[in-house]
């Protein structure tokens, strides 16, 4: 991806001063709209993944090797014209379009910078606030303040003196809102690359008490599993007086191309009888085959404690443990049994199980079910 990144932002300076109007609209547009936006979806997908400070390094290091490409395009054009007279018309196309490179370097550092801070800033409070959630918002609302800050820098510094304040405002706005629009379109395809990776990578990161200065020093110590965004775990533990799904946390599955077990035993649940406010007791077995994502032991304790003044029947605790854990995860299998102890001489023991639609698990889920005593 660092390749690429690079690949688009230099290759973006030579489309600069290519404009073309928009249909029949008093609107132009920069060459490198079709090249450009790639560049803001892999910061996206570097800073989704790697976090913000990793993209800091991929985008300095682009911006190293675009410096070096406009210093090299200043020299050229800097030398002596050729003695072949039919050679000069071709000199001094490459002298008009590589002797705006430097120009277009020097703002599109300027811009990028200032833009792709902004960006990854919003995508990355915004990943912590939500818990990892809603990455397409996310991604659509950082890009969309990265490039309005990058767009107002970047044109008026490169088309100053060339172009008219109000055609160059026009192109802002239409950068702005085609960048978004191209963004949007490949967005799905984006959220299944930056979901892929994160399963390939065994890596989800949260950017936690770290510096946005994009001058800061490049290096990162963090262990393992430090960034995973985990907010129960080696803290206080905090319980909540009712059910409260909002606790449960997850993890990346470091081997989602293996399909394994995993169980949890908790003999010590607890809940109310809806009606009369008695308390229930149970052992409540989970068992699943995870895919990307997986439920965090201590933010499931904190959740199944939940329920202890919470009042349902036996089969709704049951179900409703399912559906938050296939909501969180999207396993692809989860069963879920609950031996509630006898009351009125009579103990049950309900049962629930899901398997990914469309699969081989949804056949397995419907085999454990037929299959359950």
């Amino acid at each position: 991806m660092a390749v690429v990144f690079a690949v688009c932002l230099i290759t973006s300076n030579f489309f600069v001063p290519r404009v073309w109007q928009v249909g029949g609209l008093p609107l132009q547009l920069s060459g490198a709209v079709l090249l450009f936006p790639i560049s803001y979806i892999i910061n996206d997908c570097l800073t989704e993944v790697y976090g913000y400070r990793k993209a800091r390094l991929v985008i300095w290091l682009a911006f190293a090797l675009s410096a070096f490409t406009a210093v090299m395009s200043g020299l050229v054009c800097l030398l002596p014209e050729p003695f072949d007279e039919g050679s000069k018309p071709m000199a001094d196309s490459f002298d008009s379009l590589f002797g705006m490179v430097p120009r277009t370097t020097v703002a599109s550092l300027l811009a990028f910078i200032a833009g792709s801070t902004v960006n990854a800033w919003i995508l990355s409070r915004m990943k912590v606030a939500t818990g990892g959630k809603a990455f397409g918002v996310r991604a659509v609302l950082s890009s969309v303040g990265g490039e309005l800050v990058d767009s107002c820098i970047f044109f008026p510094f490169v088309f100053w003196g060339i172009m008219s304040p109000s055609v160059i405002a026009g192109m802002v706005f239409t950068q702005v809102v085609v960048k978004t629009l191209y963004e949007i379109v490949i967005l799905p395809f984006t959220a299944w690359f930056v979901k892929r990776l994160k399963a390939r990578e065994g890596v989800d990161t949260y950017d936690r008490d770290i510096s946005y200065n994009p001058f800061k020093n490049f290096r990162h110590t963090m262990s393992d599993r430090s960034n995973e965004g985990l907010q129960s775990l080696g803290r206080k533990t905090v319980y909540k007086d009712d059910y409260a799904p909002e606790v449960l946390e997850t993890f990346v599955n470091k081997h989602p191309g293996n399909d394994y077990w995993v169980r949890f035993n908790c003999p010590e649940f607890t809940s109310l009888c809806p009606i009369t406010g008695q308390p229930d007791f149970a052992e409540i077995r989970i068992s699943y085959i995870p895919d990307v994502r997986m439920v965090e032991s201590k933010s499931l304790k904190l959740y199944l404690f939940s329920f202890r003044n919470h009042g349902d029947f036996h089969e709704d605790c049951v179900n409703i443990i399912m559906k938050d854990l296939v909501a969180l995860m999207d396993p692809k299998y989860i069963e879920v049994t609950g031996f509630f102890t006898p009351r009125g001489g009579i103990s049950i023991h309900p049962y629930a199980n899901y398997g990914r639609p469309g699969t081989k698990y949804e056949e397995l889920a419907w085999k454990r079910f037929a299959e359950h005593e």
